[in-house]
């Protein structure tokens, strides 16, 4: 169990990030990768995105309907292909990440190729996020994870997401005490919140 520590966010559980929802039944689709790694533990040599939170975050992905999704840290694209699953034709996808990772799976190599799929280079520290002001409905943070990227990454994406839209973090538990610390610190300013049973933390931007 991926559960916040004493001292971590406040916890809430995946079914009331969208009450006004609580009682719809969607279908979602995920990646043989996330089901391999459905009950597989979390540890720093694992530090993916695992199955049980890819299903959470499609969830949250079928009950959002973006128009845009926006990835800080593609690595090798896994999370990127779930987004790409549960999104409608309309939907862009931009993923961000300094280092190019091969691309092992065809079907996300194919997924890249693409037209509303956006594979960008850059570090995050420095990267232009100005032509997204205000127009991501979902923002995953998923890159660097000392607290200087964090807190820029967590900046820029203020000024990216619209109203209604939600930010995600991973990597919210002890094994990353920059994005942990950090987290802490937003708490004082925003409501953001721990996913419970995940390593996810979430903002839901007001209407």
């Amino acid at each position: 169990m991926l559960e916040a520590p004493p001292q971590g966010l406040n916890t809430l559980k995946a079914a009331d990030i969208f009450p006004e929802q609580k009682s719809s039944l969607i279908t979602i689709k995920v990646s043989n990768d996330a089901e391999a790694i459905l009950n597989q533990g979390y540890t720093p040599q694992n530090a993916l995105v695992l199955g049980r939170e890819q299903v959470v975050m499609n969830g949250l992905v079928k009950l959002l309907n973006p128009r845009c999704v926006f990835e800080i840290g593609t690595a090798w694209g896994g999370t990127t292909y779930n987004f790409f699953l549960n999104t409608e034709e309309g939907c862009e996808i931009f993923t961000l990440d300094e280092l190019e990772q091969p691309i092992a799976r065809p079907e996300v190599a194919t997924m890249f190729e693409h037209p509303r799929v956006h594979r960008l280079r850059g570090n995050s520290l420095r990267f232009d996020f100005s032509p997204w002001e205000r127009s991501c409905d979902l923002i995953f943070i998923d890159g660097n994870h000392d607290a200087v990227t964090i807190r820029c990454d967590t900046e820029n994406a203020f000024r990216m997401i619209r109203p209604g839209g939600i930010i995600l973090w991973h990597d919210d538990i002890p094994l990353f005490p920059g994005v942990q610390q950090w987290l802490l610190e937003l708490e004082r300013h925003e409501p953001v919140s721990h996913i419970e049973n995940t390593a996810l933390a979430i903002w839901r931007c007001p209407l």
